[in-house]
């Protein structure tokens, strides 16, 4: 499949016919995928009038800059590694610089922001923690855990393990939680009737997580910790009382268009877009002890890993969490919130708009360079390729934009061995070329006919299979990937239609992801089904049937479904 990819490419640099386009078709044909990854756009050398040149230098230059394909030659593995070690040192340093503070001779420019950044998050999450508020927060997430990998990491597996990891000082917090939940309890056979400790036999207490990596792109892997599962069901309900505290303040973690919108609007807004390289690495112990209130340090000290098991090796950690954990997200939202909104308010009375996702920081121009020497004097390293505070150019939250006006590429990471990624490889040229096209009247869409000829080139990726599944066009906010070829309604209507909700909808058989399955423990679905009716925190909600059988992790195969698609009346696919 590596020659479609590269045949997709060439058409894709040739269509565009720009001098970086065919350059980067030369540099991918000749192996010099060294200089091939690394060579970036710069927006300041695009006029605002050339916003679609941009766009289309941009989309060949990042379209295979994830393929898993690209034989690099560089360790991923390796590389991830040594990024890990690289943030243990930056932490160990940002540690001794924020300890510092707390000698009595102690000063810092940034004291000032310091202390409105501590009473900004005081405000926000309370002064200490309330842990009977907690209880209904605390949920099992669908990860392995560190003790439990693959198709043992079901919920019913984490409910049921026969013994359940957890840190020592984590310990008294799980055993708090689970005092009062009786049908979790007799899940795992402890008949309980009133407010029960379960006997240290339940508990299997472990140093910490356990290290592990994952693919990310042609350069790198990703460094993960997996959490023990009594931490992580613990984590996970810290993430969300903060998620919550945070909404009230005005940052919404479970909506990515604020800032993607933010950003769209950047120039006429006077803002700037930031990124932060490994943020959630470099969250040094003592930068965390030093903007929350001590009650709300204390508790997430003792729900995190303090160390991490690696190659059999057990490592100590400067940083207070890493991506695995779970109010790792929420925590670093909270800083970066705090630290933005507190420089803003002293340095700009308060004026311009702050937004925050994680590490996607939205903030006003002006604010900028002084932003980020606070953020590098707390440990945090700003990413010079993702960071955008002057120019034409904004991205936040995997929106791209050229002087207002959306650019976002689209990418190609897997290999197309599979008909679901060959499926996937053709949509996703298609829906971007639709993106990219013009609008007749108020709804009808034309796709960009100069991608016409790539996504021809791309459909020769079906040649090997017999039976290829087709799916009519749908209108732009209705997308199916995997589901089968994404074609002209002509082509799709082989298998009849009928009326549904006054449109006609044309049947289409369409491959579909089926899992694996095993026979659940039912106990442990009851106690689940009970934490979801009770307002608990439960991944479950009533409307999932329970048949019985559960999904098994990273098994299944696709099979061929009927489906009805609405005939389109909002695009046109010439």
């Amino acid at each position: 499949m590596s020659s479609k990819i590269d045949a997709t490419f060439k058409s894709l640099c040739e269509t565009v016919n720009t001098p970086r386009s065919l350059a980067l078709w030369l540099m991918f044909r000749t192996d010099e995928l060294s200089q091939f990854l690394n060579m970036g756009v710069r927006a300041e050398d695009y006029l605002e009038s050339q916003s679609d040149k941009f766009r289309d230098d941009y989309l060949c230059t990042e379209y295979l800059s994830k393929y898993k394909g690209l034989n690099t030659g560089i360790d991923t593995r390796q590389v991830a590694l040594a990024a890990f070690t690289a943030a243990e040192d930056q932490c160990r340093i940002t540690n001794e610089r924020i300890r510092a503070l707390w000698t009595a001779t102690g000063r810092s420019r940034w004291d000032p922001v310091f202390h409105r950044a501590q009473l900004k998050i005081q405000s926000c999450i309370g002064y200490a923690p309330k842990f009977g508020k907690l209880l209904d927060r605390f949920r099992w997430g669908s990860g392995a855990t560190a003790t439990l990998k693959g198709v043992d990491s079901c919920l019913d597996s984490k409910l049921c393990e026969k013994q359940i990891s957890v840190t020592r000082k984590a310990l008294p917090y799980l055993r708090a939680a689970m005092a009062t939940d009786y049908a979790w309890l007799r899940a795992r056979g402890l008949d309980a009737s009133g407010p029960t400790s379960p006997l240290k036999d339940e508990f299997l207490v472990v140093q910490g997580s356990r290290g592990l990596t994952v693919s990310k792109n042609a350069k790198t892997d990703r460094f993960i910790a997996a959490e023990p599962t009594g931490n992580i069901f613990l984590q996970l309900g810290i993430g969300s009382h903060i998620r919550t505290c945070l909404k009230r303040s005005g940052i919404d973690l479970d909506d990515q268009s604020v800032n993607q919108n933010l950003a769209r609007r950047a120039l006429d807004l006077g803002l700037a877009t930031v990124d932060l390289k490994a943020a959630s690495d470099t969250i040094s112990s003592a930068i965390v002890w030093h903007l929350l209130p001590h009650s709300w340090a204390t508790l997430l000290d003792a729900l995190r890993s303090e160390s991490v098991v690696l190659d059999g090796k057990v490592i100590p950690l400067e940083k207070f969490s890493s991506m695995g954990n779970g109010f790792t997200f929420e925590l670093e939202s909270l800083i970066f919130w705090a630290l933005t909104e507190s420089l803003r308010d002293l340095r700009l009375d308060g004026n311009g708009r702050v937004s925050v996702y994680g590490d996607d920081i939205i903030c006003p121009s002006a604010l900028f360079a002084e932003l980020k020497e606070l953020l590098d004097y707390c440990g945090f390293t700003t990413n010079v390729k993702k960071t955008h505070a002057s120019g034409l150019f904004r991205e936040s939250c995997g929106k791209h934009y050229f002087g207002g006006k959306d650019v976002t590429p689209i990418y190609q990471k897997e290999i197309p061995n599979t008909k679901a990624e060959a499926y996937r490889f053709h949509n996703r040229l298609l829906y971007h070329a639709v993106d990219r096209g013009s609008y007749v009247g108020s709804s009808l869409a034309i796709a960009d006919r100069r991608l016409l000829r790539v996504i021809r080139m791309a459909r020769s990726v079906f040649q090997q299979w017999k039976k290829v599944h087709r799916i009519p066009v749908m209108h732009a906010d209705v997308r199916t990937l995997d589901g089968g070829v994404v074609s002209t309604p002509v082509e799709a209507r082989d298998h009849g239609w009928r009326w549904i909700a006054g449109r006609r909808a044309w049947r289409c058989q369409t491959l579909c992801f089926m899992p694996d399955t095993k026979i659940a423990d039912h106990s442990a679905y009851y106690a689940l089904a009970l934490r979801a009716t009770s307002g608990r925190g439960s991944v479950l909600t009533l409307s999932e049937p329970f048949t019985g059988d559960v999904a098994v992790r990273n098994g299944g195969r696709g099979r061929t479904q009927k489906r009805f698609f609405p005939e389109s009346r909002d695009l046109l696919f010439l």
